[in-house]
């Protein structure tokens, strides 16, 4: 289905996407990371600065 890499970053508090969601997209995206949050819901997880280093980390990367 995808083939180019992604970085999925996924909160399990989220109450607008479930956690579930994320989960089910980075198992049919085959070149894909999932990374699971815990407790920033659905938009403070833009503004974490682990999650943002991780996304800078991934992307720096290479990929």
């Amino acid at each position: 289905m995808f083939t180019v890499p992604a970085l999925i970053i996924h909160d399990e508090q989220d109450r607008e996407i479930p956690f579930e969601g994320g989960e089910a997209l980075s198992k049919v995206w085959k070149n894909s990371k999932l990374v699971r949050t815990n407790g920033l819901g659905h938009r403070r997880i833009l503004r974490d600065s682990q999650v943002i280093s991780k996304a800078v980390e991934y992307l720096t990367a290479g990929h």
